[in-house]
């Protein structure tokens, strides 16, 4: 299931959902439903709707699987001190370094944005950007969110990891033995969504949006975190895993999509007031994650199957992700304000954008981080302008 100790499906999962960060947001300026972020385009469609729930249900959950799946190799590989070391490197010193240039021109392009859809001009006006009940906070960690909870639960698996010192191997083993339990059987996923459910229970449909603030949000923390934990614990019987993903990949779809319809079925009663407010988000909660685990399971499946190995394609999206996942606002907001008063559809408008921000994202990698001393910080390789590797050359990404 793995080259020479190289997970390339792993590689290309994360490379691959990364990207479709670009689609999520574009869809975003398109919603027809309730959204917590205050632009949108004048053309709406139920589709942007439903794009955005269909990638919300498994994007990040399996992003903190693999992160989590990740840090356990470094450990594993190198110790404890140099996965800290390595996650401050590919992790926290890029949210230092980027998060201040991205947070001035994100906020020039919504202030823009919500000038736009207020006056029918583009402008720059701060007093029409802030409700006075509007709880968000002041300075948000953005679309970085998640690299920020990450650098989080890599300082709180410290105290954990000294703590799984003291214990004896027994402890540790059937650790790993109820995981493994829980990750196989067909009912496990049962079980992996109680505690999950618990805390989606307080938040509105059951879904654990991230606060956005520098604040520590322990909900969403201890959401993320069981994730993160399931991946680390993933690592160390991960051959009997991938081989169970790859063979059960259609049930584990199928079961995904039933719970998915019976999610949709709990908001729709739940907005019909047939069922109360707790009730209601307790249920979709629960439902929510079973589905979010089904999936993550058939995913993971479908890439050990049918994506098991690096192609020079694929290998220049997953160098290029890292890029594309700190940039690609710029894109969502930027184009979907010059296409706000265009006459074109919802649909139309979101294939548009979608392109040109891949586009913008792809040719600023190429030109400015790539070969340059950016793509060495973020990605720890430099690549060469007259050198470009083979699919199975060298590639460092497992570890990022």
């Amino acid at each position: 299931m793995n080259r020479g100790n190289r997970f390339y499906a792993l590689d290309n999962l994360r490379a691959v959902i990364m990207w479709l960060g670009v689609v999520l947001h574009v869809a975003v300026n398109h919603l027809q439903g309730e959204s917590r972020l205050p632009w949108r385009d004048s053309a709406t469609t139920m589709w942007a709707d439903i794009i955005v729930i269909w990638i919300h249900v498994y994007r990040m959950p399996l992003f903190f699987i693999l992160a989590g799946f990740f840090a356990a190799m470094l450990v594993s590989k190198y110790g404890f001190k140099y996965m800290l070391k390595n996650r401050f490197k590919r992790i926290a010193l890029p949210f230092i370094v980027f998060w201040p240039p991205l947070f001035i021109l994100t906020s020039l392009l919504v202030m823009m944005f919500i000038h736009l859809m207020k006056t029918g001009v583009i402008g720059l006006d701060p007093n029409l950007v802030r409700d006075p009940a509007d709880d968000r906070p002041i300075l948000p960690t953005m679309h970085l969110w998640f690299i920020y909870d990450l650098i989080w639960l890599c300082l709180l698996s410290i105290p954990i990891y000294w703590l799984m010192g003291k214990v004896g191997p027994s402890i540790k083993d059937k650790c790993l033995a109820i995981h493994k339990v829980l990750a196989t059987k067909w009912w496990g996923f049962l079980v992996l969504s109680l505690p999950l459910a618990g805390i989606g229970a307080f938040y509105h449909n059951g879904l654990v949006h991230p606060s956005g603030s520098f604040v520590p949000n322990m909900g969403e923390l201890g959401h993320n975190g069981l994730f993160f934990v399931f991946g680390w614990l993933f690592y160390f019987h991960r051959e009997n895993l991938f081989q169970h993903y790859h063979a059960h990949v259609w049930r584990y779809s199928l079961a995904g999509v039933v719970t998915f319809f019976v999610f949709l079925i709990t908001v729709r009663l739940a907005k019909e007031g047939v069922l109360p407010t707790v009730q209601a988000n307790l249920t979709s909660a629960y439902v929510f994650n079973s589905t979010t685990w089904l999936w993550s399971f058939a995913i993971i499946g479908l890439f050990l199957r049918y994506l098991p190995d690096h192609n020079k394609f694929m290998l220049y999206i997953s160098n290029s992700s890292y890029w594309v996942y700190l940039v690609h606002m710029l894109g969502t907001i930027g184009f979907g304000i010059l296409l706000y008063n265009m006459d074109f559809s919802a649909i139309t408008k979101m294939l548009i954008n979608i392109t040109l921000t891949t586009v913008f994202a792809l040719a600023t990698y190429h030109w400015f981080v790539r070969f340059s001393f950016i793509g060495k910080f973020l990605n720890g390789t430099k690549h060469l302008r007259n050198n470009i590797p083979s699919a199975g050359g060298k590639h460092e990404a497992t570890e990022s």
